[in-house]
């Protein structure tokens, strides 16, 4: 009988294991390009990809930000970071725009887009010119 109880618990830590393991976000190719690159002036470029994603966000590495949601008129879903603004359609869809504010730092600015499909994740790096 002592079985039972020993059987249980590590039934109980495998379960939790697995249960954990499988919320992890795992980097993959989605279809995205890797990069877009801006002009200093700005403007506005629509990507896409091979596969259907259902969130999107903004991150500046160096700093740790993440965008914010940035109001609309339109039926879009709008994230902001700093100079960069990407709006997508709500549900699940394979096209995404972005918008650059035009570059007057006078130094080349980098973020970053993750573009969500459940757990699984495509990054796509914007440089804008200076």
């Amino acid at each position: 009988m002592k079985f039972m109880p020993t059987f249980f618990r590590l039934f109980a830590v495998v379960v939790l294991a697995l249960s954990l393991s499988s919320c992890e976000f795992e980097e993959v190719e989605l279809g995205f390009p890797s990069s877009v690159t801006f002009t200093k002036a700005g403007g506005v470029k629509s990507i896409s990809g091979d596969e259907t994603f259902n969130y999107v966000d903004i991150h500046n590495y160096t700093t740790g930000e993440q965008g914010t949601i940035a109001p609309t008129d339109d039926a879009l879903i709008c994230k902001q970071l700093d100079w960069l603004r990407v709006e997508y359609d709500l549900g699940f869809n394979t096209e995404l725009r972005i918008i650059a504010e035009p570059n007057k730092t006078g130094k080349t600015r980098v973020l970053h887009i993750e573009v969500y499909s459940g757990a699984e994740y495509d990054t796509v790096e914007v440089r804008q010119n200076k």
